[in-house]
């Protein structure tokens, strides 16, 4: 089958992944949550990321979620898989599993602690891309990796034809003009860093890659729709602003996932806990995102 290299647009939850309560994997839950986004109207979905825990998963496990997701899935929405790893031929493996379990993409960043250089991260994108028809959405997240890719990288990485988006994670506001200038189109950008969405949408990404859309689907939607397909700076600032405050607590909390499976138990759509070495969110961290969540979803629209 002929895979076409469509980039990804509009709102893809950064899947969470559902674990019992002795850690282990619960797929019926995974399963669920990916069927309820889709039905609430989200573009796609990106599962086995970090928000997805994919660090403390093996690779059986690894397959068994990308299958389930697909499966949820069911052609409904396109399915953008992260097969990332520490090395190039393992990220290809990952590649090859997600082709053939029927995947729409991937989402790639730098292989994390090795600290690649410029020359060796050129070559590790373009082995991986020669090993694979998929298409890749690159990601951009220097926190995560330590390496940064920076305009140079993403402007020769533009240029091979199945690299077809970026997920932009390093918190410049300035960047994603930056990759569409020097790109000169060739790309989309989405927005990776929840609390820069109005400013990303503004600045022409095409997309938004987030955790907090995992249990604040609609609200990912509105803001996406009013600042890209409608042009309504006013009102995708007022929406924004009131996001704003659940958005803050992923991104300066500390605990990213904790939170998001905090939202997740709030809306009603428990996907249980993270998985060690991580921990629930605390009692404070739940109360506050309760209460945040609560006065975003009173304020009338």
């Amino acid at each position: 089958m002929t895979i076409i290299a469509t980039p990804p647009r509009g709102i893809y939850p950064a899947l969470a992944t559902a674990f019992k309560s002795d850690g282990s994997l619960d797929l019926e839950r995974t399963g669920a949550l990916a069927s309820w986004l889709i039905e609430s109207g989200v573009h796609g979905l990106a599962p086995l990321g970090s928000t997805g825990e994919f660090y403390t998963l093996s690779r059986e496990e690894r397959e068994a979620v990308s299958a389930c997701v697909i499966e949820a899935a069911a052609g409904r929405a396109p399915v953008i898989v992260g097969a990332n790893a520490s090395s190039t031929a393992e990220v290809i493996q990952y590649c090859k599993i997600a082709r053939k379990q029927g995947a729409s993409g991937v989402l790639l960043a730098p292989p994390y602690y090795a600290l690649p250089t410029r020359r060796e991260l050129l070559q590790h994108f373009t082995k991986v891309a020669s090993a694979t028809d998929l298409p890749i959405t690159l990601y951009n997240y220097p926190g995560r990796t330590g390496v940064d890719l920076d305009l140079d990288i993403v402007v020769k990485l533009a240029a091979i034809e199945t690299v077809v988006a970026i997920k932009e994670s390093s918190g410049d506001a300035t960047r994603i003009a930056s990759i569409r200038e020097m790109c000169e189109g060739r790309i989309a950008v989405l927005c990776g860093c929840d609390t820069l969405a109005l400013e990303s949408f503004a600045a022409g990404a095409e997309g938004w890659i987030g955790g907090g859309a995992n249990f604040l689907p609609r609200e990912h939607i509105e803001l996406y729709e009013l600042m890209v397909l409608q042009a309504d700076l006013v009102n995708g600032r007022k929406l924004a602003a009131s996001i704003l405050p659940v958005l803050r607590q992923l991104e300066e909390s500390g605990a990213y996932t904790q939170c998001v499976k905090a939202g997740l138990n709030i809306i009603g759509h428990p996907a249980g806990p993270p998985r060690a070495p991580l921990m629930p969110a605390d009692e404070e961290q739940s109360r506050s995102l309760k209460r945040a969540i609560e006065t975003l979803q009173s304020q009338p629209r």
